[in-house]
């Protein structure tokens, strides 16, 4: 959450990567706008929730990372040649 008692979303984000945190951290704020959703993508959240939370925009987003991280835990196959 964007405004938590003694350490704002932006603050645990923060500290969680310094810490070594990789998962994805959602920002949940009842404080929706553009600038609000861009200030967090430029501190590195995966996403972005407005509150009261839409069940249906929650699970798209859940899904979409879920599949994100499926994909970046598979291994590389190589390219193939094609003659």
């Amino acid at each position: 959450d964007r405004e938590m008692p003694e350490l704002d979303g932006y603050s645990f984000l923060a500290r969680y990567r310094q810490e070594g945190g990789s998962a994805p951290v959602v920002l949940l704020t009842g404080h929706v706008s553009a600038r609000e959703s861009e200030r967090g993508q430029r501190a590195g959240f995966a996403g972005f929730l407005g509150k009261p939370v839409d069940t249906l925009t929650l699970t798209r987003l859940l899904e979409a990372l879920c599949e994100a991280l499926i994909a970046s835990s598979l291994p590389q196959q190589p390219a193939r040649a094609t003659h």
